[in-house]
């Protein structure tokens, strides 16, 4: 459903990323919309998962609404692949590639990193600051916990996304 509010003849909602739960939200801009008089922090993506689209010429404490939120062409997300559901002997390797939807373009730097609940450990062989990584997962019998590997991409912009995937191990 459209918000009503129009930059140049055109609603917002056609102009702005939706907000994703679970992100950093905008500051308040003290313009609502709806019958529960709802912020458009509420309602639109934060610029700085992405850019502003064009000058909207509705401002806010002096800032175009362009300047707090980003535009839908360059909301962005990044996924990466699900761990095998489980690996159970020792040492287990395998790549794995962060996959980039949308996004403001030019040059991207990715950080990794990974964290276990139990002794396994995780080793990033190569391609740190890549999209690609090869890794190995290594413990000792009678292990059990779960590993969580984190990639946070930046755009040369500023501009950053993260994605996170988790596998279980139980080690025989």
């Amino acid at each position: 459903m459209a918000v009503g509010i129009e930059s140049a003849g055109v609603d917002l909602d056609s102009i702005l990323a939706a907000y994703t739960a679970g992100r950093t939200k905008a500051a308040a801009t003290g313009i609502r919309t709806g019958s529960g008089l709802v912020d458009l922090n509420q309602r639109y993506e934060n610029i700085i998962y992405g850019t502003g689209p064009a000058a909207t010429e509705i401002k806010t404490n002096g800032a175009d609404l362009n300047t707090i939120f980003c535009s839908i062409a360059s909301d962005w997300t990044a996924t990466l692949p699900k761990f095998p559901n489980a690996f159970t002997t020792s040492p287990q390797t395998g790549s794995m590639t962060v996959t980039l939807t949308g996004g403001p373009g030019g040059t991207y730097t990715y950080a990794w990193s990974a964290t276990s609940s139990g002794a396994a450990g995780f080793t990033i062989n190569s391609g740190q600051g890549t999209a690609t990584i090869n890794w190995t997962a290594t413990g000792t019998s009678g292990e059990y916990g779960i590993i969580t590997v984190t990639c946070l991409v930046t755009a040369t912009s500023g501009a950053n996304v993260s994605a996170q995937t988790t596998m279980h191990f139980n080690i025989l």
